[in-house]
């Protein structure tokens, strides 16, 4: 069985909470889909699909006569999107389970490769994006998003900091294995010429984390990161408790007088053409 990171451990969580995610990056999702410039008739793969967010807005820009394949490494996550999916009665979509560095399709099928924050995760990037250069059909594009620096996603590099100040972790830097892996711009463009893709452009995307309170973000934290997760697992209450506090200590500039919490975030958005 395919190693999943993690991901099958945090599924649930992730399902639940899609529909509060996909809100929170919705500029993002819109940026990527203009960007794919889709038509009717296109086959679409979509990569670390997760729960399917992004399946159903793919499945109506491709009808009539497109299709999409969602994939994903986890299981758990397929089984998520396979469900929202069916809910949905969507006709044109389906979705496998699949990783990143090896994509089970033949050359040259898709006319689309659509991957939001997935690279990120891979074992081996240029392996990744030497397979998505592969599927593409000639003059396919691939559109993928991942996160830029830390310094200007607190969203994520928070969680970094406050592990750090409990001795659990370290603050986030760019090109650490996670979230900020490929926060490097250019070097990412660089692995992307080197993959065999031409014509390709990055562009900043700026989203918005809101949470209700403090409590709100500990409590969506604590279920969707692996890195968190991974980092208290044998930390016991006193470690939670721990990081809890350290939290509490760093939001206080990003709330709001009813104690709501707004995260500013940026994305890298990139395109690619085969």
């Amino acid at each position: 069985m395919a190693d999943t990171n993690g991901w099958d451990e945090r599924a649930k969580d992730w399902i639940v909470r899609a529909e509060i995610f996909d809100a929170h990056v919705q500029p993002l999702t819109d940026s990527m889909l203009a960007s794919a410039d889709l038509e009717p008739g296109h086959r679409v793969l979509e990569l670390a699909c997760g729960p399917g967010g992004m399946i159903p807005l793919l499945a109506e820009a491709v009808s009539p006569g497109g299709e999409v394949v969602g994939s994903d490494i986890s299981p758990k996550m397929v089984a998520g999107a396979a469900t929202l999916i069916e809910s949905l009665g969507i006709q044109n979509a389906v979705v496998r389970e699949m990783g990143l560095d090896w994509l089970d399709a033949p050359s040259a099928v898709a006319d689309r490769i659509i991957c939001r924050f997935g690279y990120m995760f891979a074992t081996d990037l240029g392996s990744a994006l030497h397979e998505a250069r592969r599927v593409l059909k000639p003059g396919g594009r691939l559109v993928a998003a991942v996160w830029a620096d830390p310094s200007v996603n607190p969203y994520g590099a928070m969680l970094g900091d406050a592990l750090e100040m409990i001795g659990f972790g370290k603050r986030s830097s760019a090109g650490d294995p996670g979230m900020f892996r490929l926060a490097d711009r250019e070097a990412l463009i660089e692995e992307l010429y080197s993959a065999g893709f031409i014509e390709v452009s990055a562009s900043e995307v700026k989203v918005a984390f809101r949470f209700e309170s403090t409590l709100d973000f500990l409590e969506w934290v604590c279920g969707v990161s692996q890195t968190v997760a991974n980092a208290l697992k044998d930390g016991g209450p006193e470690a939670q408790a721990a990081f809890d506090a350290a939290i509490e200590s760093l939001v206080p500039k990003y709330l709001d007088e009813s104690g709501s919490l707004e995260l500013p975030g940026v994305v890298t958005l990139v395109t690619a053409d085969a």
